[in-house]
């Protein structure tokens, strides 16, 4: 009795076995062969050939050299448009001008993928051989991307066919976008200019194509020994697109990017350039200060006109209830630049969009104007916090800072009203001698800025002092233009004037932000050595010693660039003296 069950166990396991066998083996074959397709004894290209209905097709494979691939042993899917759902003349008559790769790319490869691609029970996304993704349907569906399918999954010796009723567009990707807006429209606006810059073209300039040889195929040697690469894979490169973190020519990456019209894009390019005037000290060869006010003028021109949809939008496309937009340069430590709020709310930056384009990889907004200023993210204020013991000045002989009259230390405190957590105290060695105290201003550009000092009363260091009042002068040194070298101690770029007398006075009782004037650098001095000194020294005779103290408790000093004297690009367009007293 025992072994007659064993038996009846042992069959029903194998017949357990034998189902899930053919149950995986069904999945498998889903999966990796046809499904209800038909089989043809030949190629790729000779099942094209043998239907009169892919007349077209077969003539643009042959034309461009293609033929050979469909005929070679490589497994490959074709989805094959129909005669008369394509323009075959046109197609032809751009390989004869010469300009077979573009119909390579734009038409065959678009056209083409890699290994055996069945119409199953499920959609399936794929890589075409231009790196175009595509979506097949099912075999219910009979549609693949937004064409029709007429026959399906005809399988041949390398690979499968299916027929469709009407050719798949090609999708540009942005940076392609960018490419055909430049190829079909700049001619004519730049035969009316004169001098002018575009984004597109600098783009081009920078861009380096590089054969993948991991994803590539070749087909053996030359005579010299060099593989004959006959599916090339490209690695595209854009220095410029790298340092703004802006992909745009990646299938993989999603943006919404604004493309200003050709006027404003020059427009914007000119005025920054005009900030980033380089001083003889960076580099002696004006070619290369040139090229590098080039590049600075593109690279800021190109900020903030492009944004990653994964971030701000969520991985889809702009929805008109977004509430901000953060571009592709955003960085938290950099709050609040690089980020814009409400953008299709009045006065945001999509409300001037002229036309929505669908690309690849994202979408292209035009625009006739920038809808932000450059103050919002190229000429940006300084903000320096005194305490911090990098900033300060001293040459070999400590002709600005000299220790042998001043002394000076940072000190923290955590009051709200004070910046950062710190403050600077300036003492003077001596009670018969006045303070000084030199700092080097990073990041300056060739622009005018208002210049503003933050003063903590005495008390704050010492609850003990009397609340006197500080007098100081205020004084610039730049880089001199033939032989880089700062000018000597006593004679500064500039000494800022209060009225007739050049001391200025603060409160005393209480923390006082006090404009000390404004000044117009001749260059700029962008994450170099420093190139801008800017001086505070207490100014208090003996006879003032009861009226006025020469210690200096410094907060801050703000260099905020003067909107006044400079347009919405950037572009210097007069002296603009300020008297303003900022809180």
């Amino acid at each position: 009795m025992n072994r007659i069950i064993k038996n009846i166990m042992l069959a029903g396991a194998l017949l357990f076995a034998v189902q899930s066998f053919n149950s995986c083996s069904d999945t498998w074959d889903d999966h990796y062969e046809t499904t209800a397709g038909l089989t043809f004894d030949g190629s790729l290209m000779a099942y094209i050939d043998s239907q009169g209905e892919l007349s077209d097709f077969a003539q643009i494979l042959r034309a461009t050299g293609f033929a050979d691939e469909l005929n070679s042993g490589q497994v490959l899917t074709v989805l094959a448009p129909k005669n008369g759902s394509f323009d075959k003349d046109a197609l032809m008559a751009q390989i004869e001008s010469g300009d077979k790769k573009t119909v390579i790319d734009e038409f065959v490869k678009n056209h083409v993928c890699r290994y055996n691609v069945s119409m199953g029970a499920e959609q399936q996304k794929v890589t075409m051989l231009n790196t175009k993704n595509m979506v097949i349907g099912t075999y219910s569906e009979k549609k693949i991307g937004e064409s029709g399918v007429d026959v399906m999954n005809v399988s041949c010796k390398n690979g499968v066919v299916h027929v469709l009723d009407a050719d798949l567009p090609y999708q540009y990707n942005i940076y392609e976008y960018l490419g055909k807006d430049y190829k079909e429209n700049w001619a004519e606006f730049a035969a009316a200019n004169e001098d002018y810059e575009s984004w597109y073209g600098y783009l081009k300039e920078l861009y380096v194509d590089s054969l993948d040889e991991s994803r590539s195929v070749s087909r053996g040697v030359d005579e010299n020994g060099d593989n004959i690469w006959v599916d090339s894979v490209t690695i595209s490169n854009n220095k410029i697109l790298r340092r703004l973190d802006a992909y745009l020519y990646r299938e993989d990456s999603t943006y919404l990017t604004l493309l200003p019209s050709y006027e404003a894009y020059n427009n914007r390019y000119k005025g920054i350039y005009s900030l980033f005037n380089w001083n003889v000290s960076y580099n002696t060869d004006p070619v290369v200060r040139d090229s590098l006010s080039r590049y600075n003028a593109h690279y800021y021109a190109m900020c903030d006109l492009s944004y990653n949809m994964s971030e701000s939008m969520n991985g889809t496309n702009f929805s008109t209830t977004q509430d901000s937009l953060y571009s592709t340069i955003f960085r938290r430590a950099t709050w609040p630049y690089n980020v814009y709020y409400n953008p299709t709310q009045e006065g945001g930056i999509l409300t001037g969009v002229t036309d929505y384009f669908e690309c690849s990889n994202g979408q292209v907004a035009k625009v006739d104007n920038y809808p932000f200023s450059v103050f919002t993210n190229v000429f940006k204020q300084i903000d320096l916090q005194a305490e911090r013991r990098n900033f300060i000045y001293e040459d070999g002989a400590n002709a600005f800072t000299n220790q042998t009259t001043t002394s000076y230390v940072g000190r923290t405190n955590t009051a709200d009203s004070i910046s950062a957590g710190g403050y600077l105290l300036v003492s003077p060695a001596t009670s018969n001698r006045n303070t000084e105290i030199t700092f080097q201003i990073p990041n300056t550009l060739s622009g005018q800025y208002d210049i503003y000092v933050k003063f903590l009363p005495p008390q704050v260091a010492d609850t003990t002092k009397a609340m006197l009042p500080l007098q100081f002068r205020a004084s610039i040194y730049e880089r001199d233009e033939k032989s880089g070298a700062f000018p000597a101690e006593t004679k500064p770029s500039y000494e800022f004037l209060n009225g007739n007398s050049k001391n200025f006075q603060t409160k005393g009782s209480e923390i006082d932000s006090i404009y000390v004037g404004t000044y117009k650098f001749n260059f700029c001095y962008l994450n170099t050595t420093p190139g801008v000194l800017f001086k505070l020294e207490s100014y208090v005779l003996t006879s003032q010693a009861k009226k006025y103290t020469k210690e200096m408790l410094i907060d801050k000093i703000c260099f905020i660039p003067n909107r006044e004297a400079h347009d919405a690009d950037g572009a210097y367009v007069g002296l603009s003296e300020s008297t303003r007293r900022r809180k």
